[in-house]
């Protein structure tokens, strides 16, 4: 159950998942989502995973192995348990990381497996239809990433209509490609989306996740 706000003191995003679409580009598929910085992926997951965790929230992601390891840093440095939700594939079972294994060992959170499919497109498909099922989402945030970042965004939009989806572009990638002025982005975060002051744009995505129930609504 997502409960914000509360004058009990409460986290103002207990009981919220935020899906975390993100990966680094690279390799010929990352010619086509030039120019992007790697770096400046890393500093804005990490600004928006300690945000929506701060607040009490919990991030859901598909264990991308580049973005796996910065949530693990984060959870363990906020000292939060079970705040994490991290889908896997079998198809990618033999190559779990450590930093996945760990997450679920110190209980920053939880590994989903799902099944491996004839190939890897119908693996990968099943996984995000199971992790974008797995819990109402307040919303849903895109970092970076090639083509599969692409496929998340549309798919968050046919599987959980009226949820923002909220590009960050200064890194580049695909996420930078994405819509920022239509109806998924608040018109509040417009003119911060572009910005690379990364933990500024994560306060404010999050404090915007918190201000309202519905999010998308505010155009």
């Amino acid at each position: 159950m997502c409960t914000r706000g509360g004058s009990d003191g409460m986290k103002p995003l207990a009981g919220c998942h935020v899906f975390l679409s993100a990966s680094f580009p690279s390799g010929e598929r990352g010619r086509e989502v030039e120019p992007y910085d790697a770096s400046a992926v890393a500093d804005a997951v990490t600004a928006i995973v300690r945000a929506v965790l701060l607040r009490g929230g919990k991030i859901v992601f598909g264990g991308h192995p580049t973005i796996t390891p910065l949530v693990l840093m984060i959870g363990k440095e906020l000292g939060v348990r079970n705040a994490v939700d991290i889908f896997q594939s079998r198809w990618f079972q033999a190559h779990m990381t450590q930093e996945t294994q760990m997450l679920a060992e110190l209980e920053v959170g939880t590994i989903h497996w799902t099944r491996e499919r004839a190939s890897l497109e119908d693996s990968l498909a099943e996984m995000r239809t199971k992790m974008l099922n797995h819990a109402a989402l307040a919303g849903a945030i895109f970092v970076g990433g090639m083509s599969g970042i692409w496929q998340e965004y549309d798919l968050v939009g046919n599987i959980c209509p009226g949820v923002p989806r909220i590009p960050v572009a200064g890194p580049g990638g695909a996420a930078a490609r994405l819509p920022r002025d239509g109806g998924d982005v608040p018109q509040k975060l417009r003119p911060h989306v572009s910005s690379r002051r990364y933990p500024f744009v994560a306060t404010q995505i999050a404090n915007m996740l918190v201000a309202s129930d519905h999010p998308a609504a505010e155009k």
